[in-house]
């Protein structure tokens, strides 16, 4: 391993531990309000149009109205 890449290692693993709890909080908000699935995953081209998954915190709720119409966020 070169050591650009364990030093690359090592500093994003101490951000993952001090942002683990904030990461804990929004997953616990989102459930609360918006119910599962807590995570939203979409497909993304990367470096060289390869493919890769984003995973992100979903914000969009999925309330309709009698007629199946979305309602809007606000």
């Amino acid at each position: 391993m070169s050591t650009k890449r364990a030093i690359d290692f090592l500093s994003s693993m101490a951000i993952l531990v001090v942002a683990a709890p904030v990461l804990v909080l929004v997953g616990g908000l989102v459930l609360t309000f918006l119910g599962l699935p807590i995570l939203f995953s979409q497909g993304r081209p990367g470096w060289h149009t390869r493919l890769f998954t984003l995973f992100k915190f979903r914000t969009m709720s999925e309330a309709s109205d009698q007629a199946g119409t979305p309602l809007t966020d606000q």
